[in-house]
């Protein structure tokens, strides 16, 4: 973000406007994913930032992480419980890798994942 769109990136978190943080300290700060910590989260950020006169928030998450510690699960489980919309203003995008989708899920996971999110796209590169 700062070569690209020559953008202050320490100057939108100490405002708030953005929060950087990685799959881990995310989704399993303590070790282990947690849905209903994950969703309390999202469910205060969202406060927060309606409470800040923003009109919801948007994430982006790499999900290689669940794979690489062995949660697919989780994640699985994580996924099939958020539906395809949110129940508050927010916009996901999660990101992942078909070689972890197609080496860690049954074809029925697979559909049912892209039932899920709406869109989903899978891709091989």
């Amino acid at each position: 973000m700062i070569k690209e769109w020559k953008t202050d990136v320490k100057e939108l978190e100490s405002r708030g406007d953005i929060i950087i943080r990685t799959t881990e300290e995310l989704y399993f700060p303590d070790g282990i994913p947690n849905i209903q910590r994950t969703m309390a989260l999202w469910s205060t950020l969202v406060e927060n930032c309606l409470g800040k006169g923003k009109r919801g928030i948007r994430v982006f998450g790499d999900m290689s992480a669940f794979f690489r510690r062995g949660f697919t699960k989780e994640l699985f489980d994580y996924e099939s419980c958020l539906g395809q919309r949110f129940n508050f203003p927010a916009i996901g995008i999660c990101a992942y890798d078909s070689k972890d989708i197609h080496s860690n899920m049954t074809s029925e996971q697979i559909r049912q994942l892209q039932q899920y999110h709406n869109p989903a796209w899978l891709e091989d590169y």
